[in-house]
């Protein structure tokens, strides 16, 4: 996807899924203070398109807070998603070694999740 303001041009990775949202991860080498410029003007555009859409950046894992951490661990568990120890530190879990079961899938599945959509 390219953005395009004046004869300035910036290109995002993106990708459409089947439903027709679409998804771009900001160019690594673009500052904050030119994405800040550029966000505005991008979202008004996807939101015209009238598709849900994600713009993102990829950054560095960042260490959480052991509160936040504890909160959110909670806040999963009243949701019917129990949490299971990893087994092996720096192993990929594959598909018979689930990290998180959800029992109550339909009644936590909604719940704080919001369109992408402006106005919505």
């Amino acid at each position: 996807m390219v953005y395009r303001e004046g004869q300035n041009r910036v290109g995002f990775a993106a990708q459409i899924d089947r439903k027709g949202g679409i998804c771009a991860e900001t160019p690594k080498e673009l500052s904050d203070e030119e994405l800040r410029n550029i966000l505005p003007n991008l979202v008004q555009g996807l939101g015209e398109l009238r598709n849900q859409y994600l713009v993102y950046r990829k950054r560095k894992p960042q260490p959480i807070p052991a509160d936040e951490h504890d909160a959110a661990i909670a806040q999963l568990r009243r949701m019917g998603v129990e949490l299971h120890e990893p087994t092996g530190k720096g192993r990929v879990p594959t598909g018979r070694d689930p990290k998180l079961v959800c029992h109550v899938w339909h009644a936590s599945a909604g719940d704080g999740f919001r369109s992408a959509k402006p106005n919505e």
